[in-house]
């Protein structure tokens, strides 16, 4: 991420990013990070890192209203099942990973976006 005053490298992403949606609301950018995380970025950063939400892709990614859905590859299970996540505060309301949040996840503050 870079500062667009002083042009500055104020953050970096990691590669990875195998799609991105713009949206609403304030405006910002959703970003997929190797299908299996997504990382939502406002005009002043990060608004929030999501838990891991998939073994290995996502599908059939849609959104409605203040919620992004799809499909998560879980991969002891060979099968495609459901994800869940607030685009207002990151927060997961189902997963196709099973296993505990591996520390990446950060949640919107005390005052998460409005959509």
């Amino acid at each position: 991420m870079v500062d667009p005053v002083t042009q500055a490298l104020v953050r970096s992403g990691g590669g990875a990013i195998t799609a991105l949606w713009e949206l609403d609301g304030p405006t910002s950018v959703l970003f997929s990070h190797q299908d299996i995380y997504l990382e939502r970025i406002g005009a002043t950063g990060r608004v929030w890192y999501s838990r891991r939400l998939s073994w290995d892709g996502f599908e059939r990614i849609r959104f409605d209203g203040t919620r992004v859905t799809g499909l998560g590859w879980n991969a002891p299970r060979e099968a495609w099942q459901p994800f869940e996540v607030d685009l207002r505060t990151g927060q997961t309301a189902a997963t196709a990973y099973d296993f505990p949040d591996d520390g990446r996840e950060e949640l919107a503050g005390p005052s998460p976006l409005a959509i």
